[in-house]
């Protein structure tokens, strides 16, 4: 059963809007609001901007708010290559178009790699920064840098396009990336919906498939690390407490988090995985207005 919160979360529609960044045209989504602080939601790898839609209205009252869809994802354009750089390019140019000020970057995942690449590549742009699930690496002592491993295995190349002849055919092939189980029906059966497109040959997915493989190397770019060190924005993290990447083997992963931020900016969201919105969205939602709050800015909404 789709409970009552997230129809009435889904009845305050945003408005469509394309940009223009790097020759490719960008898809983002807004829930304008001119007068108040920006807010911008990046979604992580294989997801897209209308993973936000029953995450924005929360924030609405007090925020003017952009959810983006990253070149490769959702209904932006594909292009031969991508890079940190390119999508660095995109937020920026989304955060102009749509005339957003005192910016807090949320993002997800494979997102939030690229907003803390945005802040660094664009010093001032951003006010605040709150990563979601979002792997923070350190170079190695050789001082190789590991932000390769974005490139993650976690994330299989379909070996070719597969086309569905209805789209609820296509949803039951949906898979969440990295996997994992997902209590929630009613939230995956909204954002697989939104995952794909009609075509002469039927339902496809949006997402480029070849992302990865066409994604370049920044050798220019700090680690993860000295990115976050760098910003001198407000910046906090929220992490699945059942998260892979944050437990057993990589629980080492959280000691890397609470040495780039206050004591009080780190949330662990209980029973939640790395998906952290799609499995407790409620809980997703008070902490974002917590940690806004922390950092002195507007989180009243109800």
């Amino acid at each position: 059963m789709t409970p009552t919160w997230f129809k009435e979360s889904l009845s305050q529609k945003p408005t469509t809007h394309f940009a223009t960044a790097r020759n490719a045209i960008i898809h983002y989504l807004s829930w304008s609001n001119p007068e108040k602080p920006g807010l911008m939601f990046v979604h992580g790898h294989a997801a897209h901007a209308h993973w936000w839609d029953f995450i924005a209205p929360g924030l609405t009252h007090d925020y003017n708010i952009v959810a983006i869809d990253l070149s490769g994802s959702g209904d932006s354009e594909h292009r031969p290559v991508y890079s940190a750089e390119v999508f660095a390019e995109e937020i920026a140019t989304v955060i102009a178009l749509a005339e957003l000020s005192d910016v807090t970057l949320v993002a997800h995942s494979f997102g939030g790699a690229m907003a803390r690449s945005t802040c660094y590549l664009k010093p001032g742009l951003v006010k605040n920064l709150i990563l979601v699930d979002s792997v923070i690496r350190r170079s190695n002592q050789n001082g190789a840098a590991p932000e390769r491993t974005i490139r993650s295995p976690l994330h299989p190349i379909a070996p070719r396009n597969r086309y569905y002849q209805t789209i609820e055919e296509g949803q039951r092939r949906f898979r969440l990336k990295p996997p994992q189980p997902c209590k929630n029906a009613y939230i995956i059966e909204y954002i697989s919906r939104h995952s794909l497109k009609k075509t002469e040959m039927g339902f496809a997915f949006k997402l480029d498939r070849k992302l990865f493989p066409k994604l370049q190397e920044s050798p220019n770019l700090p680690d993860g690390y000295n990115m976050i060190k760098a910003f001198s924005g407000s910046k906090a993290f929220i992490i699945g407490e059942d998260s892979h990447f944050f437990t057993g083997a990589n629980s080492s992963n959280v000691a890397t988090l609470q040495s780039l931020c206050q004591n009080n900016h780190l949330m662990v969201i209980p029973g939640a995985r790395h998906h952290v919105f799609l499995d407790k969205p409620q809980l997703f939602i008070n902490s974002l207005k917590v940690l806004l709050h922390r950092f002195g800015e507007p989180a009243n909404s109800g």
